[in-house]
């Protein structure tokens, strides 16, 4: 449903592997050992989206909390 551009784009976005993840071990009933490469996918980008969150929370407060 999607134009082409935005399918590409959607294949990129951390959010669609995990998604595959979950339909691929509900739908389709794969085991977890022939989706590991989608799962080690999905686990790295929600790690690194969390310490992306962490760097930005701690720069925003520190702006209005001073140490002393």
């Amino acid at each position: 449903m999607l134009p082409q551009l935005l399918r590409a784009l959607a294949d990129l976005f951390p959010v669609t592997w995990a998604v595959d993840v979950v339909r691929a071990v509900i739908v389709y009933n794969e085991d977890f050992s022939s989706i590991a490469v989608l799962q080690a996918k999905a686990l790295v980008a929600a790690v690194a989206l969390v310490a992306l969150g962490v760097v930005a929370y701690r720069k925003t407060i520190s702006r209005y909390v001073e140490v002393a």
